[in-house]
């Protein structure tokens, strides 16, 4: 399409979850994928969200008052005041690298517009439902992929990748 003879992907954790996507649904499109925890299936309150009905339906409420808002335990991140928490992580719990922190803090302060805050009900309810298709439609993949599994890992839980896999 843009000239290329050969594209390959790499994504990590959402990233990994969108090349994947990608993938499926263009399966000519790229040579290889190479995907680092990739978002196939979220942890939740219970476990994996394929059996975790509470967080879902938790999700689909609170996605039904208000689709921006965000949700319980969510808050935003102020890039001017919020400072870099070694020992007990608590304004940063998003990260614990120190370098990543500052990038994030630098990015914000530069492009605000590129900074949203915490997790909204519609983006975790859109996530939900995304993991569903990547792992509905595994079989499409036709392509090499390398995927690597993060053992402690908040987000992603292995189940998805496995079911990946598996197809």
């Amino acid at each position: 399409k843009h000239g290329y003879v050969k594209v390959s992907a790499l994504g990590h954790s959402l990233g990994g979850g969108v090349v994947t996507r990608y993938a499926e649904l263009n399966p000519n499109e790229l040579d290889k994928l190479i995907l680092s925890a990739p978002l196939h299936s979220v942890n939740g309150l219970l476990g994996a969200d394929n059996s975790d009905y509470l967080s879902k339906a938790i999700i689909s409420i609170g996605d039904f008052f208000s689709h921006k808002e965000y949700s319980i335990g969510s808050r935003t991140f102020n890039h001017f005041v919020t400072t870099y928490d070694n020992e007990s992580n608590t304004l940063n719990d998003y990260t614990t690298s120190q370098s990543r922190f500052f990038m994030k803090k630098y990015i914000g302060q530069e492009f605000p517009d590129t900074s949203l805050g915490g997790l909204t009900w519609g983006f975790a309810d859109a996530i939900y439902e995304g993991v569903k298709d990547i792992r509905r439609d595994a079989g499409n993949i036709k392509r090499p992929t390398l995927i690597f599994q993060a053992q402690y890992d908040s987000y992603v839980h292995s189940s998805g990748q496995n079911t990946v896999c598996d197809a």
